[in-house]
């Protein structure tokens, strides 16, 4: 006749474990397990059906590569009872790493709208937070910004876990130039100046560019 004594396990609860991204270290904690008559218990930790090297309650475990894993605990008490009280199974999803990409360098001119969309990999709940030399702008997939003063800015993209709202993820950087806006000049008899035929001549702080 099987002993009458249950060993009981409450839910596995997972510490601080929202997003998991591979090589993410986590804690998962099985202490809130306990036996009715006060036995001593032991516990027995499997990932994917192959036994964890650690028996205690609580075991932290690195997840290198990104994919499902299950993870099993197994409680017995000191002598050796176990029944379907005893044994708890949780699904881990790992995600790839996640990744924001932008282009090196943009122009644009003062008081036009410059929009830079960045390149996201990523499978988990995410958010880009943009600066501009530094200071936060905006939040958004979306780069979306008019700069009113000509000169050379740095804009940062900041990869943000969106459930704790300040994991920093990835990030990238680009260098903006802004230029002001040129003035442009016609002529009527384009093969008189210097020989050749010219479209238009730009005036830009002093220089002369010559458009064909």
């Amino acid at each position: 006749m099987a002993p009458s004594k249950k060993v009981k396990l409450l839910n596995i609860v997972f510490q601080r474990v929202v997003n998991i991204y591979a090589g993410s270290t986590i804690t998962i904690d099985g202490s809130s397990s306990y036996d009715a008559e006060n036995d001593l218990i032991n516990s027995k930790w499997f990932r994917n059906n192959q036994p964890v090297n650690d028996d205690n309650s609580i075991i932290t475990h690195k997840f290198h590569y990104p994919g499902k894993y299950n993870v099993k605990l197994e409680i017995t008490d000191n002598s050796g009872f176990v029944n379907h009280y005893s044994i708890a199974n949780k699904t881990i999803t790992v995600h790839p790493i996640p990744s924001i990409s932008l282009t090196d360098y943009f122009w644009t001119c003062v008081g036009d709208r410059l929009e830079i969309k960045p390149i996201l990999t990523s499978t988990m709940d995410t958010k880009v937070e943009w600066f501009v030399n530094g200071y936060s702008i905006a939040n958004g997939q979306i780069f979306n910004y008019v700069f009113k003063e000509n000169g050379k800015y740095v804009v940062v993209a900041k990869l943000i876990d969106e459930t704790t709202g300040d994991k920093i993820l990835d990030s990238d950087t680009s260098l903006v130039e802004v230029i002001s806006l040129p003035q442009i000049g016609y002529f009527e008899d384009r093969t008189e100046y210097i020989g050749a035929a010219y479209d238009y001549i730009l005036f830009d702080a002093g220089n002369i560019i010559i458009g064909f």
